[in-house]
């Protein structure tokens, strides 16, 4: 597939801007920029109410596509951190934007996060 490559070890698909190398045993070797990963998280600002879950837009959640973790104020976002990894049925580059949107949800509101990334 062209402007992808395979990880040989989880066998994800990860966009790319350029080929990745090869080593002698034939693994994979991609590089972290290749990884980069855009948030996709927009504020969403509803007065004094929170709006109805349904009526949020998809870029107001952590999980944009499962629609999990609203990110709609400083509470929610300590929530989403706290429960991360208790969200099932997810890949690791679904994961990997979902802390991006956290991490920039967080800057908005002045939650400060301990950690740079959610991989061990």
């Amino acid at each position: 597939m062209a402007g992808y490559v395979l990880k040989r070890h989880r066998g994800q698909r990860i966009p790319t801007a350029r080929p990745a190398a090869i080593d002698v045993s034939g693994a994979l070797l991609v590089s972290r920029d290749l990884m980069r990963v855009e948030a996709t998280w927009k504020p969403y600002e509803a007065g004094s109410r929170e709006p109805p879950r349904d009526a949020l837009p998809n870029s107001a959640f952590a999980f944009p596509k499962e629609r999990k973790e609203p990110l709609t104020d400083a509470a929610h976002v300590r929530s989403a951190i706290a429960r991360f990894d208790q969200v099932d049925g997810v890949s690791d580059h679904e994961r990997d934007v979902a802390f991006a949107n956290i991490k920039k949800a967080a800057q908005y509101y002045g939650v400060r996060l301990s950690k740079t990334t959610w991989r061990p």
